[in-house]
């Protein structure tokens, strides 16, 4: 085989590979256990670290902790009662989220000071929504609050199980703004609609039936989808007006919100969790609950399983800091407060 040959093939066998969605590399850099407790049963943290101040910052079953990004070890902590546990939001110098015992937190990151707690007897469903200085917190009892962001004081909450018989076990979809109004929805196939202000309700929407809410945002359009077709929470545009959602059951589809179908494409055993940061021309990087990663081909549809995996079980989307434009650093932490660091290029 001569030199030009050589090279021809070379070149068609990188086509294939990035058609077939290794669009990318990835490699782990270390693996961190920080849990210091034998109650391994305990869901101590499901939650997306946040990048602060050259630090990894993720609550686990004891405290707020403080990471080196690029050596793993810990700089610092804030000790918290049972621990900071699911959705959380950081902003700038500050992080809000719920501790096992329903305590909601804020935290001045830079101070390593707890500024106040509110007692809302659950966790989290959703991650928080900050606006006109109040947020917006959606607890897995159904319950929405209006908390004051600078005091902790609550202003109005909203049970939406009220509207039903007897209590259910529902998902709940993150809160929605739209003028004046917050909206959000339950798994049985209810949107709620209430002023932000005052937290009285002023429709209920029932998209599972006939009855089809007429949404007046992409994004309430694409909470309709998601209640009608019972996707998981975690979906992201991969290009204008283009959407790509998974199923609890694995199914993966696509949609644009314009024409407010669902197409399906691939199928896994598991729920896929894609990664938006990680897109790279038609590939993107996902993960399962159980720590399978994948590449997942926009174009071809392909789902590819990728050799490694990640470390422990149960997994919030990860931390991703940019080095260059090619060289992203992940950080994904499990359940059992299992952090780990990967290179991740292309």
């Amino acid at each position: 085989m001569n030199l030009l040959s050589k090279y021809i093939l070379i070149l068609l066998l990188s086509l294939s590979y990035l058609q077939a969605g290794f669009a990318f590399e990835l490699d782990r850099r270390w693996v961190r256990d920080f849990n210091q407790t034998t109650q391994k049963n305990i869901p101590v943290s499901i939650q997306t670290p946040y990048f602060h101040n050259e630090s990894i910052v993720f609550g686990d079953l004891k405290a707020l902790r403080f990471v080196h990004p690029k050596w793993g070890h810990q700089t610092g902590q804030i000790l918290i009662d049972k621990g900071l546990s699911g959705p959380n939001l950081g902003i700038q110098d500050y992080l809000f989220g719920s501790s096992l015992n329903g305590h909601f937190y804020s935290i001045n990151l830079s101070e390593k000071k707890i500024l106040w707690k509110t007692n809302l007897k659950s966790l989290l469903t959703a991650k928080p929504l900050l606006n006109d200085g109040l947020l917006y917190v959606l607890t897995q009892d159904q319950k929405l609050y209006a908390i004051q962001a600078s005091s902790g004081e609550i202003v109005w909450n909203f049970q939406a199980d009220s509207l039903f018989s007897e209590k259910t076990d529902l998902l709940a979809y993150k809160p929605v703004l739209h003028n004046s109004s917050i909206y959000f929805g339950l798994s049985n196939g209810t949107i709620y609609q209430l002023n932000k202000k005052s937290g009285l309700l002023q429709k209920s929407f029932f998209v599972l039936g006939k009855d089809n809410l007429k949404a007046p945002s992409s994004e309430l359009q694409l909470l309709q989808i998601k209640i009608q077709n019972k996707l998981t929470d975690n979906s992201f545009e991969y290009k204008k007006d283009h959407f790509l959602f998974s199923s609890k059951e694995g199914q993966i589809y696509n949609t644009s919100i314009q024409s407010n179908t669902l197409t399906k494409t691939s199928k896994s055993n598991l729920a896929i969790y894609f990664i938006p940061k990680s897109l790279n021309g038609s590939s993107v990087l996902g993960y399962s609950l159980d720590g399978k990663l994948f590449t997942y081909n926009l174009e071809s549809h392909k789902l590819t399983p990728v050799d490694q995996r990640l470390t422990g079980s149960t997994f919030a989307q990860p931390a991703i800091i940019s080095f260059s434009n090619k060289v992203k650093r992940l950080y994904f932490v499990s359940q059992n407060s299992v952090l780990s660091s990967w290179r991740f290029s292309y």
